[in-house]
């Protein structure tokens, strides 16, 4: 599928978001209030999980994701998605509470635009997601 049929097809439903955190609290509010809000929501518990999520199919309009988690971090998944064909025009959105330098040189490298700082307000969220939807 091109990048121009799947623009044409992303008009014609609900956005999809794939939330990636190792935190079990933290995905299954996320997931409540983007089905809320009328998402599609996948989620998976770290990168490997996520990289396995988009290469079986789920195909995200955006990824909204943590830094820190056990296995593979934000920073590797991004590494690993700009590599593949097929995902690496994928947006993210990355969500930290510890926000060092060398990490946002880095992610912003791979494309990353935007971030949000934890703790959030759901207006943060959303005018994130909002934002970077509009762009894609």
């Amino acid at each position: 599928m091109t990048e121009e049929s799947q623009k044409n097809e992303r008009l014609n439903r609900n956005p999809r978001i794939l939330i990636v955190d190792d935190e079990p609290d933290i995905r299954t509010l996320l997931e409540r209030r983007l089905s809320k809000s009328g998402y599609i929501v996948e989620v998976a518990v770290n990168g490997l999980h996520a990289l396995q999520r988009m290469r079986g199919g789920f195909m995200p309009d955006l990824v909204l994701c943590d830094v820190r988690m056990r296995g593979m971090d934000a920073v590797e998944l991004l590494a690993q998605v700009r590599k593949d064909e097929a995902l690496k025009h994928l947006p993210f959105l990355i969500m930290t509470a510890f926000p060092q330098r060398s990490l946002i040189v880095d992610a912003t490298r791979l494309g990353v635009k935007e971030f949000l700082l934890k703790p959030f307000q759901n207006e943060d969220l959303e005018g994130k997601i909002l934002s970077i939807l509009a762009t894609v």
